[in-house]
């Protein structure tokens, strides 16, 4: 025989079969992204046991403004080993804190980028003055790309310079908000961008706008991370990482290490999760409603 199937009973059976393996992993992701958001215990003791074990192994922490000045200054990055920590706070201002607490009795520096919707003044400027950083995490282009429901690559072309003008207001009104320097800035990745295949740090692509605000770097900046040999990011149950385990780059020793966290992931907080997924369902119906014109 070939192993070729060419009975048609054996083609239903494989395609019963195949059906009943999506249905069984479909089943399996939306248990761990419920148990995940809804259901799992805290886990910021892990995150100060995982700090301790990269100080421990000799590691010196960074913000993405402290890393980037270090790389720019001739510094030898080589020579030691370093830990890059950011933190996107998409939702929770709360457990923002709490890891912020925590890095303050280990002694660690790291970078928190807060949306407009998650603004918290008080606590931007408490990170400032510890020596970490605090600025703003943006989504300009996304909110765009919904407002007008654009859903090509192409369409976005026409709302970049728009993009870009809201992206300088958003950004001076943070900046004279809070009095901070917002040296860096990160992209937020929402639904929108992967609907059309662009991210908002697209917006950045503008060296002239960053002279323009005084912004150094950008957090997915290429020179950024070229020295960055592992780039990790907190995950669902039951692995919790992306791509790999801190504990399996403690182990190969990486020089330069980039973790990406988002503390609402750290600890569960129903109200506002619950809250966040209704917005999500809600911005999703509204974005894929037809229309019957659009305004650009």
């Amino acid at each position: 025989m070939d192993g070729t199937i060419s009975e048609p009973g054996a083609v239903c059976l494989v395609f019963v079969d195949m059906n009943w393996r999506n249905i069984g992993v479909g089943i399996r992701s939306t248990w761990y992204r419920l148990y995940s958001d809804y259901l799992a215990p805290a886990r910021m003791q892990d995150y100060r046991d995982l700090l301790r074990e990269f100080i421990d192994h000799g590691y010196e922490t960074h913000s993405i403004i402290s890393f980037w000045r270090s790389l720019n200054s001739g510094s030898d990055i080589s020579a030691g080993r370093h830990l890059i920590l950011r933190h996107d706070i998409d939702l929770d201002c709360g457990a923002a804190k709490m890891m912020h607490d925590i890095e303050q009795q280990v002694g660690a520096r790291s970078s928190f980028y807060f949306r407009l919707c998650t603004l918290d003044v008080d606590l931007m400027k408490q990170i400032e003055q510890s020596g970490s950083e605090a600025s703003y995490h943006y989504e300009e282009l996304a909110t765009l790309i919904k407002r007008y429901r654009i859903s090509s690559a192409d369409e976005v072309a026409d709302i970049v310079k728009e993009a870009q003008s809201l992206f300088a207001v958003n950004y001076r009104m943070l900046k004279e908000m809070t009095g901070l320097p917002l040296a860096s800035v990160a992209s937020h990745g929402d639904f929108a961008n992967r609907a059309v295949g662009i991210p908002n740090h697209y917006l950045l692509q503008s060296q002239d706008l960053r002279d323009c605000l005084g912004i150094e770097v950008e957090a997915y900046d290429s020179k950024l991370m070229a020295p960055v040999v592992a780039r990790l990011s907190d995950g669902l149950y039951p692995m919790w990482w992306n791509p790999i385990s801190p504990k399996d780059v403690l182990k190969r020793g990486d020089s330069v290490v980039y973790i990406l966290t988002h503390p609402s992931r750290w600890r569960r907080n129903i109200v506002l999760r619950f809250g966040e997924d209704v917005n999500r369902v809600v911005e999703g119906l509204k974005y894929r409603l037809p229309l019957s014109g659009r305004n650009l």
